[in-house]
């Protein structure tokens, strides 16, 4: 038996970018990113085939951390 559902719900989040030197080593086109996100997909209840009673909810906490590159910061000559 297979059994397929598909539900909808709501995200909530925010987040910080800044530049990121880590003891020099890293230039201008380098930040770093934390972000928080809170994901809410609701609760179903469902009646199997078989008259088992099923109940499902979703909410999950996200915490993402990461490094960016920025490939488009303008190139300076120096003379």
């Amino acid at each position: 038996m297979s059994y397929s559902n598909t539900q909808s719900g709501w995200t909530a989040g925010a987040g910080i970018e800044t530049p990121f030197k880590l003891l020099g080593l890293f230039g201008p086109n380098w930040t770093s990113k934390t972000e928080y996100l809170y994901v809410d997909l609701g609760r179903k209840t469902d009646v199997l085939p078989n008259g088992n009673i099923t109940s499902t909810g979703v909410t999950q906490h996200i915490f993402r951390t990461g490094l960016n590159y920025h490939f488009n910061t303008p190139v300076v000559a120096k003379y």
